[in-house]
C-alpha cells in the first residue's frame, strides 16, 4: 500500500495546480449543448451575482457614509439608529426591482427589535481589523433582517 503513495504524488503533480468546477460551469456547459433548462439555470445565476454586486456596492457605499462617533452609544454601534438609514439606502438602490416602499412605522419597529436583539441578545457586533463596528457587514445583516425576520413578523 505504501508504495501507491508516490505513484499518487507523481499523478497529482503531472495534473498541474487544482482547478475549481462549479455547478455553473455544469450548466454553462449543458447549456451550450443546447439544453433549455440549463440556460434558464445560467440567467438566473446571472442575476443573483448583479444583485449581489449591487447590494455590496450599497454596503460599501453605507460603510463609507456612517459618521463613527454619530452612531455609537456607550462605545457600542447605535444599531437602531443606523437600521432605517440602512433600509432607506438598500431600498433606494434596489427601486427598480419593485420592492414595496417601507412604512415608517415598520421601520421603527424593526430597528428597535434587531437594535435590542444584537446588543442585549447576542452581546456582539461586526467589527473590522481595528476592532470598530463594521458598517458594511452591519448593512448586509440589517437587510437580511429587514427581509427575513422583520416584515415577516411586521405583517
Amino acid at each position: 500500500m505504501p508504495l501507491h503513495l508516490p505513484a499518487l504524488f507523481l499523478a497529482i503533480a503531472a495534473n498541474g495546480a487544482p482547478h475549481s468546477f462549479t455547478i455553473v460551469d455544469f450548466w454553462q456547459g449543458k447549456c451550450d449543448a443546447g439544453e433549455q433548462e440549463a440556460c434558464a439555470r445560467v440567467e438566473q445565476n446571472q442575476l443573483a451575482e448583479a444583485k449581489l454586486d449591487k447590494l455590496n456596492a450599497l454596503a460599501t457605499e453605507f460603510r463609507d457614509s456612517i459618521d463613527e462617533p454619530e452612531f455609537l452609544l456607550d462605545e457600542k454601534p447605535n444599531l437602531g439608529k443606523a437600521y432605517p438609514l440602512a433600509v432607506r439606502a438598500y431600498l433606494k438602490g434596489f427601486k427598480d426591482s419593485g420592492l414595496p416602499p417601507a412604512e415608517e412605522a415598520v421601520i421603527e419597529y424593526c430597528a428597535r427589535h434587531f437594535h435590542d436583539y444584537w446588543l442585549n441578545t447576542k452581546y456582539w457586533w461586526p467589527t473590522d481589523i481595528e476592532d470598530q463596528p463594521d458598517w458594511g457587514t452591519i448593512f448586509v445583516y440589517i437587510v437580511d433582517h429587514y427581509h427575513g425576520i422583520c416584515l415577516r413578523q411586521a405583517f
